[in-house]
């Protein structure tokens, strides 16, 4: 069995997933007294090391990025892509796994701090999502880019002024982001921000290339966007997607997508108004 008392992450999904996991993990080791252990797949859905992003974390978490094999056969759910093995190989381990399609990390706080105090040895969670709650000064704190790619961030911002809207406008795979915040719903708030600021210049960030020459056909010289891509298979793909994330925080205000916490990240690190730009809610769907 499992001798420490040590809380270990692995953090599912996208940057901004990743993030608000391992927000929470911090505060919730943090009230649990027992160490931190971050496991950070470099995978296709984030092709990047998190040293190859952001400054290391300040004392009381050990970060550890792993190959998607070792994540696959060693701290993922037992799949048929992993033989169904993977609890054996990590027998001994880890004393109780939870994963954040369980009840309990749905930030249900009194009851997983509850859990983990109680728990004896070490404890695996696996989540992309906030479970816990993490203060936005903490998460800030935790986050701190490489020169870089802040270097890259402020040159863009330097060319928006202090006024500009960042618009987040999420595509190609996020099929909820897509139905619920459609282009033209963009193209309208862009339309009623010049009607009211015709000074004003909008950043869109946005991982449509389409989306980008729209804008930009629409709206010459008021729509500012980077030419690179953000591509979550590369290295330069996710430097990139970064750098966008960190020039929306810099506006004055964003616009964005609907159920993406991309967006919501940009807001946090800013400390930036966020409004998401959804479609009017059908009675039926009781919201």
């Amino acid at each position: 069995m499992a001798t420490d008392s040590s809380i270990t992450l692995l953090t599912l999904g996208g940057l901004a997933n990743r993030m608000r996991a391992i927000a929470s993990a911090v505060a919730l080791a943090h009230d649990t007294r027992r160490p931190l252990r971050v496991i950070w797949p470099v995978n296709n859905e984030l092709r990047a090391r998190f040293d190859d992003l952001f400054h290391p974390f300040h004392a009381g978490v050990d970060l550890h990025n792993v190959s998607e094999a070792r994540a696959l056969w060693l701290y993922r759910p037992a799949r048929k892509r992993n033989l169904y093995l993977s609890p054996l190989l990590r027998a001994g381990r880890f004393t109780a796994v939870y994963s954040d399609d369980d009840s309990l990390l749905t930030e249900n706080a009194p009851e997983i701090l509850a859990a983990i105090k109680s728990a004896r040895g070490s404890v695996l969670l696996r989540a992309g999502t906030f479970f816990y709650p993490c203060g936005n000064d903490a998460y800030r704190h935790l986050f701190r880019p490489v020169e870089a790619v802040r270097t890259e961030a402020d040159k863009v911002l330097a060319l928006l002024g202090d006024d500009a809207t960042g618009f987040h406008i999420r595509r190609t795979d996020n099929t909820v982001s897509i139905t619920e915040s459609p282009v033209e719903a963009f193209i309208t708030e862009a339309e009623n921000e010049f009607a009211l600021h015709p000074g004003r210049k909008i950043y869109l960030a946005t991982d449509d290339n389409e989306v980008k020459h729209l804008f930009h056909a629409r709206f010459p010289g008021k729509t500012v966007t980077t030419p690179a891509t953000a591509d979550r298979r590369s290295l330069s793909g996710m430097r990139h997607a970064l750098t966008e994330m960190l020039v929306l925080a810099g506006c004055a205000r964003i616009i964005g997508s609907f159920y993406s916490s991309y967006s919501e990240a940009a807001a946090i690190l800013g400390d930036t108004p966020l409004r998401q730009l959804r479609r009017a809610t059908s009675p039926a769907s009781g919201e």
